[in-house]
């Protein structure tokens, strides 16, 4: 079944993610091919959304502290 196919490959990236305290180049590939655009466009929302919360952080500062 292609579903089971698809959460067992998802747990190997975890697994191996969470071993190596991060995503290998491989592992996105894999995603890619897994999920395609879908991964793409998750991936560039969590930038988004990382760059986002850096500049409200430097904004929220008040100056002279």
């Amino acid at each position: 079944m292609v579903e089971n196919s698809e959460i067992k490959t998802l747990n190997d990236i975890c697994k191996e993610a969470k071993v190596q305290g991060k995503l290998l180049g491989k592992n996105l590939t894999d995603l890619y091919d897994l999920f395609g655009q879908r991964f793409t466009k998750a991936l560039e929302a969590l930038k988004e959304n990382e760059l986002r919360s850096i500049f409200l952080s430097q904004v929220a500062k008040p100056s002279g502290l």
